[in-house]
């Protein structure tokens, strides 16, 4: 482990190359891997009194120049030399202040803390900045290792000291627009045309020349390792037909995608006169056309980026971002601690201590690596919502070759995992380049190549080690595989080979089980061969319907929408509706709504809302802003509370009065307190349908069913029926899957309709034919 000096002094001086004993600074740290390929010694090096230290390769250099040694000339292939400045092309230059050079790592730490801990005038300083200040004050304190926090987060003092001895004044505040730049990754910006939003006064070319001095941005000049599809992307249409006209390229035709794809192609064919580069010929022409160009210095993005992880994992969960495509991780973190601040939104946590995660990384090193990846992910996210998934396809070869070193356990981190519980693995190494390998596989599906899309789900599943890393989606890969095998590569013997293995696979979650069970049984007949289900589902109740239906072209994004005479009026209502109505017409059912899963998943949370947010479990609860526990999605979540969760089913089971208690204690005390299992809109004290359910439900049946939930909430979260009715008169309640014309159920929902016909609760499907109508009158 490095002393505390010895860290402070690593991350300003640098670390020395083995390949070519250059001392790099941390910043570029992974550009210079780049280039030479080489690790970094912490142990040897000296920076003696080099003024500036390039690395020229051989062809540029004669062997053996002053700098290196005997030994070194034969082993090194690039040289070292002293030169002055501007002789050759520097690398970015970094602006410390003055005072960080003359403080020692103890002093600069304190004074970081002292900075953080002083007040902030509310009307002056952007919520965004007063916020962040707080992520930093409480994760520059907490110890995520064993190492000392001070000597922990000594690469990143240097950043968090220069921006907050920021200054905003009437040109605007620089704090305010570095975190703005930082929410929007590290594109390019034109500073004379940025705008932002409720700060159109700021003067954008000051502030970031500013944050340039300090060595918080870089710009397009000293950048090495530039994307140009990246800068071409700063351009507007004018712009982008000058550039064509000053690179001598084709006419554009527009601003598409695949226009600017192609200009990229068009300048990279060009053929080399006398050495020159065509990309430093075309930053040059873009330069002159729109101004200076910068984008985050890589040291402060990983700062924020890896202050906001530590503060609060899952909601900088790099995942996130591809369900939701509008989402931007920064800006969701620092809105979600707004609205706790203005008491808009509550979390269970939000006013008390929790503690942080460890014990997930054994050092700086361990933790950089994730965030290093996780930066990937968050790229190939910004390609998918481009389609670009012949680059997210490339994907995978990158992350299969880290992982194949990560398997050989030359360092220890497989064997250190192994005492990691697995809902943390989410946020290691291994568990993103498996994400990012899955990222990869769909997009190879889209390109319709299915043989690599195999090879590399045949990867993840001979390899036993990296299970743990994605229990809950290998069922989905083996499930891809099998239908790959049988429906493009036309290979059903290998396909059912596959089927009839991993079918006995109990750590398969048993949707993906009963999906590989039903496709066994076709291949089976097709191929004429016995089989045998592992799976016996009963069969729920068969209810079938017409009604009117209009066109399905009504722009409402509803596949059938239906008509209902009511006498005078018709009205247009869902396929839901209609089965609501013949059930309470038809049925003997007095009432009822749909709202699928919502109402058992809020009586779930409001009967054990105490016991899901116990906080005597390691690591369960490590962010405010948490409205789950860590590992509610593993079998760890009912082990670790069994005992409580026990206690309250047997306090239940017999005892309805007990169960309204509860319910009704838990209403008073937690109202309004963000949950993933609670709709607090479902029901309130006062709505009559909260205790007719109560009053007609099974009790034995609603206790299994929380006991499922606690079990077992991955596999059983959703797929529950559409609608729930009731007769309080008669005290009996049923559940109901409706399906509308071409409808078919889904594993899941197979799943918990043969669940509650087990459990004496009346399960129907109701399937509504359509008649159409020729004429509304």
């Amino acid at each position: 482990m490095l002393s505390l000096m010895d860290a402070f002094a690593t991350q300003k001086r640098g670390l020395p190359c083995k390949k070519c004993g250059a001392l790099v600074p941390v910043h570029y740290i992974q550009r210079h891997k780049g280039e030479c390929f080489s690790n970094f010694d912490r142990n040897n090096g000296d920076d003696s009194d080099i003024e500036v230290m390039d690395v020229v390769m051989n062809l540029a250099v004669k062997q053996g120049s002053q700098g290196a040694s005997k030994s070194q000339s034969q082993e090194v292939k690039a040289t070292l030399i002293k030169t002055s400045p501007g002789t050759l092309k520097r690398p970015p230059p970094v602006y410390y202040r003055a005072e960080i050079n003359n403080m020692s790592p103890e002093e600069t730490y304190r004074k970081c803390v002292d900075m953080l801990s002083l007040p902030v005038d509310l009307q002056k300083v952007h919520y965004s900045v007063r916020l962040f200040k707080h992520i930093c004050n409480t994760v520059l304190q907490h110890q995520l290792t064993d190492e000392p926090c001070c000597s922990f987060w000594a690469p990143f003092l240097s950043s968090l000291f220069t921006f907050l001895r920021l200054e905003g004044n009437e040109e605007g505040d620089d704090k305010d627009v570095a975190l703005w730049l930082c929410q929007n990754g590290r594109r390019w910006h034109v500073p004379s045309r940025l705008s932002i939003r409720n700060r159109e006064h700021y003067k954008m070319d000051k502030i970031f020349r500013r944050l340039y001095e300090q060595g918080l941005l870089i710009s397009l000049e000293e950048e090495q390792d530039v994307d140009l599809r990246g800068v071409i992307d700063v351009l507007c249409a004018e712009e982008l037909k000058k550039f064509c006209q000053k690179m001598k390229l084709n006419k554009m035709k527009n601003k598409s995608e695949e226009e600017k794809s192609r200009i990229i192609e068009e300048l990279r064919s060009r053929p080399r006169i006398d050495g020159s580069n065509v990309e430093e010929s075309a930053f040059k022409a873009i330069r002159s056309i729109v101004g200076p160009i910068y984008r985050l210095d890589l040291l402060f993005y990983q700062f924020v980026i890896s202050f906001c992880t530590v503060y609060s994992p899952f909601t900088m969960d790099a995942h996130r971002l591809f369900d939701d495509e509008q989402l931007v991780l920064i800006r969701d973190l620092l809105y979600e601690l707004y609205k706790v601040e203005g008491e808009t939104e509550s979390f269970m946590y939000s006013h008390k201590q929790v503690n942080r995660i460890k014990g997930v990384y054994r050092d700086f090193n361990d933790f950089m690596m994730y965030i290093s990846l996780k930066m990937k992910e968050m790229d190939c996210a910004a390609l998918h919502r481009r389609k670009k998934h012949e680059q997210i396809c490339n994907g995978i070869e990158m992350s299969a070759g880290e992982l194949k070193k990560f398997l050989k356990d030359e360092d220890g981190l497989l064997s250190f995992y192994k005492n990691v519980p697995g809902f943390l693995l989410k946020y290691t190494c291994p568990a993103i380049l498996i994400r990012i390998m899955m990222h990869g596989i769909e997009a190879a599906q889209k390109l319709k190549r299915y043989d690599y899309a195999c090879d590399a789900i045949a990867f993840l599943l001979l390899n036993s080690d990296l299970d743990r890393f994605y229990s809950n989606r290998k069922g989905f890969l083996i499930d891809r595989l099998v239908l790959n095998l049988q429906s493009h590569l036309k290979n059903n013997e290998y396909s059912f080979k596959f089927c009839s293995f991993y079918v006995k696979d109990d750590r398969i979650l048993k949707r993906y089980t009963l999906q590989l069970q039903d496709r066994a049984i076709r291949l089976a007949k097709t191929l004429k061969i016995e089989f045998r289900p592992v799976i016996e589902l009963l069969e729920p109740e068969i209810i079938e319907i017409s009604a009117t239906t209009l066109s399905k072209d009504l722009g409402n994004g509803r596949i059938n929408m239906f008509m209902n005479n009511t006498g005078d009026n018709m009205d247009y209502c869902s396929v839901e509706q209609i089965a609501l109505m013949d059930m309470v017409n038809n049925q003997g059912y007095e009432d009822g709504f749909h709202i699928e899963g919502g109402v058992w998943h809020t009586l779930y949370g409001l009967a054990c809302f105490d016991i899901i947010f116990e906080n005597g479990i390691y690591n369960a609860w490590v962010s405010e802003l948490q409205t789950r526990p860590m590992d509610q999605n593993s079998q760890l979540f009912y082990t670790n509370r069994k005992d409580l969760f026990e206690k309250r089913f047997n306090e239940i089971e017999n005892d309805r009065d007990r169960l309204c208690e509860i319910i009704k204690q838990n209403f008073e005390l937690y109202m309004g307190t963000r949950s993933a299992d609670i709709d607090w809109n479902t029901f309130n004290m006062d709505d009559n349908r909260l205790w007719d359910i109560l009053e007609c439900v099974d009790l034995q049946m609603l206790t299994n069913l929380f006991r499922r939930f606690a079990a077992d909430y991955r596999n059983s979260r959703s797929g529950l029926p559409d609608l729930t009715v009731w007769n309080k008169t008669e005290k009996r309640m049923a559940v109901v899957e409706v399906k509308g014309p071409g409808d078919k159920l889904s594993t899941k929902q197979r799943l918990w309709l043969d669940f509650f016909v087990r459990n004496s609760t009346r399960a129907v499907v109701c399937r509504v034919s359509s008649r159409s109508a020729r004429q509304i009158t």
